[in-house]
């Protein structure tokens, strides 16, 4: 499966400790979208500094509402992705979850 069929949406609320790491782990098999829940920390100016594509809700909205805001702009701005990956910004999944995933998508022929 080509890297370019998949996003993978990271939420995120004040992980600057943690986003750069899960960012370009998650970068490694697919373009990313980081979806900030309007962090009050210096995680927006990391993002930017690391030109890592993101974007900011202007009041802090919750986990679910922030992915659902993800999902939308997912729908909108990358219109020609097959695949939705979500990963965590604050380190709990490892990136070897991400390549078993898509393993598991190419053997399902899921395309």
């Amino acid at each position: 499966m080509p890297k370019h069929d998949i996003v993978i949406l990271i939420p995120c609320f004040n992980e600057e400790k943690t986003i750069l790491r899960a960012s370009k782990m998650a970068k490694n098999f697919a373009d990313v979208l980081v979806a900030d829940d309007s962090s009050t920390d210096n995680t927006k100016e990391i993002l930017i500094k690391n030109k890592i594509k993101f974007f900011s809700n202007r009041i802090n909205q919750g986990y679910e509402k922030n992915l659902i805001n993800g999902f939308k702009y997912i729908f909108s701005n990358f219109k020609k992705k097959k695949y939705i990956l979500t990963f965590d910004a604050d380190g709990e999944f490892q990136a070897e979850g991400i390549s078993k995933l898509i393993s598991l998508i190419k053997k399902k022929n899921w395309t």
